[in-house]
């Protein structure tokens, strides 16, 4: 059974564990269980293309998400919220549903357009991590879908923190070759797995009480 769809997701969690990536995206044997923190994560989401879209200040208990919504309102640039992406096995751009989609993602939560080049918001409503390369996915697939850009100015927006101070990551079109090589070799490898049916197991500080692989032997829940 052959993954057709690659996203961070999957290769986030193919790094974590291989045989996670396995149940999760290649078998499908463990099914989606929504948390509140999701619940609320979807919600603060909703929340930001709504007034994005309409121009408007959050209301009632999202009030508290006003700083980002006016920064946002204030920009000179076109406004893109919630926009979905997606490259084929050529790397080029195609509809996020499109039956040729290789590689997919939809953590452009908010793209402002200038013209020749454009800042893109990805909104987190967790606590702040670092290291990631989400965002630099995120851009090579606005890059392709928005060939006038030249530039992309990323930054995660944590709601958490309640002031707006994004860390920020710079992308540049002329060096798209350079940052596609920071993923398409470990697709290559996910591929391979596939292909072989190599499957292996990487024991982490999530195993015991966080992984959903109860088959696993590392695994709190595990039984023999």
């Amino acid at each position: 059974m052959k993954p057709t769809i690659f996203s961070w997701s999957t290769l986030e969690q193919y790094q974590t564990c291989p045989n996670k990536c396995y149940h999760q995206n290649v078998l499908h044997d463990i099914p989606w269980v929504e948390t509140e923190e999701n619940k609320w994560g979807n919600m603060v989401h909703a929340e930001l293309e709504r007034c994005a879209r309409l121009r408007m200040l959050p209301e009632g208990r999202f009030s508290e998400l006003s700083y980002i919504v006016s920064a946002f309102l204030g920009a000179s640039g076109e406004l893109r919220p919630e926009v979905k992406l997606g490259v084929t096995r050529d790397l080029e751009a195609c509809d996020f549903y499109d039956p040729l989609v290789f590689i997919r993602g939809n953590n452009a939560d908010l793209i402002i357009d200038y013209g020749d080049w454009a800042v893109l918001w990805d909104y987190k409503t967790g606590k702040k991590k670092r290291g990631s390369k989400q965002l630099m996915l995120a851009a090579l697939m606005a890059f392709a879908k928005f060939p006038k850009l030249q530039k992309i100015v990323c930054s995660y927006i944590w709601t958490q923190e309640k002031s707006l101070k994004p860390d920020q990551e710079v992308y540049y079109r002329d060096r798209i070759p350079e940052y596609w090589e920071n993923f398409l070799p470990l697709i290559k490898e996910i591929e391979y797995c596939v292909d072989k049916e190599i499957w292996y197991k990487r024991q982490n500080g999530l195993c015991r009480a966080w992984c959903p692989v109860v088959s696993c032997e590392y695994n709190g829940r595990y039984k023999p």
